[in-house]
Order: structure tokens, then C-alpha cells, then sequence
């Protein structure tokens, strides 16, 4: 085998490599939840919508955790209960203090969304946790609470600071 046929191949195996190491490089959870109960997405996941449903047993009720893009402009960071449907988002953005975001709205590349049901505070009512970040060096945390109200059943409580 000649040098060229020789490094060409080198080359492509190392392409594969690199390509394979990007598409699984975010592996690591933004805010450990020890369950299956979040979502996470990319910058680029955005574009395929994701969910989970979980159930609340306190309410003998479930939410969805709803991670997308949304139209026209934006992120959709939702969360349905019942008949009410909210986008998080309007309430994360007055606290970030990162620029996970550009001017329209869109999560900027090479951040992560995570949507996790949880409960911080063991009174067996879960909270919802959208952490945002790149890793774990910028990183915030948005905290609302769940309540059995039909009106407002998400209310934000704060930010966890880490």
C-alpha cells in the first residue's frame, strides 16, 4: 500500500473518531436528578422536539416536559398540566445572567437545556428544575413550583445558585 492510500486512510478513521467523540460529547447531566425524570437538549436538538411525561402522585396528576424550537422565533421551554400550557422561558429570561441566548431567541451553540423534575426541598411535592449552561461552566438553574391550581399551576420560585 502506497503512503497516500496509507494516510488517507489514517485520516478518515480519524474523521470517524472526531465525529462519533462530538455527536456524544454531552453526556453529563447539567443538574444531577438521580432518575429518569428530565429532558436535555442541545442548541441543535432543538430542531426535533422532545418530551417526557411524568406523573405527580401528590396529584394523582402528570405534567409534560416539552424542550423545541418556537415559532416563529425562540425556544419552547414548556410544561403542560391539564388544560395549561406554559413556556418557561418568559420567566427564565429576566433572571439569566449568561447570554445562553442570541437576539431571537434561539439557544446559542454549544448550550444545553434540561428539563428536570424533582423535589428539592423532600416535602413530596416535585419541583420543576430548567438548568441551562454549557457544561458545567456557565450554569443556572430556574426553580418553579408546582401547584394544584388550574390557574397557575407553575409559579418560578428562583434561582439555585451553584
Amino acid at each position: 500500500m502506497n503512503d497516500k492510500l496509507k494516510f488517507l486512510l489514517l485520516l478518515i478513521a480519524i474523521l470517524i473518531l472526531w465525529s462519533c467523540s462530538e455527536s456524544k460529547k454531552q453526556t453529563e447531566l447539567l443538574f444531577e436528578v438521580n432518575s429518569n425524570n428530565y429532558i436535555l437538549s442541545s442548541a441543535k436538538e432543538l430542531e426535533h422536539e422532545k418530551s417526557i411525561q411524568i406523573y405527580l402522585p401528590k396529584y394523582n396528576d402528570s405534567i409534560m416536559l416539552r424542550l423545541g424550537r418556537d415559532y416563529p422565533n425562540g425556544t419552547r421551554i414548556e410544561v403542560l398540566k391539564g388544560n395549561h400550557k406554559e413556556n418557561l422561558i418568559f420567566s427564565i429570561l429576566p433572571h439569566v445572567r449568561f447570554n445562553f441566548f442570541d437576539e431571537y431567541g434561539y439557544l446559542n451553540h454549544g448550550y444545553y437545556i434540561q428539563m428536570s423534575c424533582i423535589d428539592l426541598d423532600k416535602d413530596s411535592i416535585a419541583e420543576i428544575v430548567v438548568s441551562i449552561g454549557n457544561e458545567r461552566k456557565d450554569l443556572e438553574s430556574f426553580v418553579f413550583y408546582i401547584d394544584e391550581s388550574e390557574s397557575i399551576p407553575f409559579r418560578y420560585v428562583g434561582k439555585l445558585e451553584v
